[in-house]
């Protein structure tokens, strides 16, 4: 399972590059009861694997901040920063957000000041610099449900204040920012996301 695990992310990774797609997004991983400190290294070894597989291929993979259900990691900055310290392919790795994701896992998104010591918090761990991509959507769960629940933009628990001073923030004015919204019945879901998230800036 492991490998077939690391020739799947390889192969992604090159076929982004066929794409011209400069990055892949993925989840972390879980360690399925081992612990956090054996998962953190088990990710980090699969990541050099897998880069190793890479050498000529220039698609950077970005570590996905997690709602945190169950065993899977990457819930905490920290964690993110420990994968990348551990691992020798550290330069190929960078950092995508999730509004939802991080709501979930306990940050405060919701408000101006949340979103102000979050982005502390970032640089402190990670680095803002390594930030190369973020997801935006509300969340229908608490904060710190550890439920990965998408919503629309405003209709969930993060509310606009979050998103308004996150829109805002220059060190991210040239990251991509994608939605990551349900469509709805009506297949409306992203062109009211849009027209909300514009009204915001």
């Amino acid at each position: 399972v492991l490998a077939r695990s690391r020739a799947a992310l390889a192969d992604e990774a090159r076929r982004c590059a066929q794409l011209g797609v400069p990055a892949l997004i993925v989840h972390p991983g879980a360690h399925l009861g081992a612990g956090e400190e054996a998962g953190l290294d088990a990710i980090a070894a699969s990541l050099d694997a897998v880069s190793d597989e890479l050498a000529d291929c220039p698609t950077r993979i970005l570590l996905e901040l997690t709602a945190g259900q169950g065993s899977v990691l990457g819930s905490r900055l920290e964690q993110l920063a420990a994968i990348r310290a551990r691992a020798a392919s550290r330069d190929r790795l960078a950092i995508c957000l999730d509004t939802c994701h991080a709501f979930a896992a306990g940050y405060e998104v919701g408000t101006a000041a949340g979103v102000e010591a979050f982005l502390e918090e970032v640089e402190r761990t990670v680095g803002l610099a390594r930030v190369e991509g973020v997801h935006l959507n509300d969340s229908t769960g608490e904060r710190g449900s550890r439920r990965d629940r998408h919503a629309n933009i405003g209709e969930g628990r993060i509310g606009v204040a979050g998103f308004r001073r996150l829109l805002a923030e220059p060190r991210l004015a040239a990251v991509p920012m994608v939605l990551e919204t349900p469509l709805g019945d009506d297949e409306l879901g992203h062109a009211r996301d849009l027209a909300r998230l514009r009204e915001l800036l």
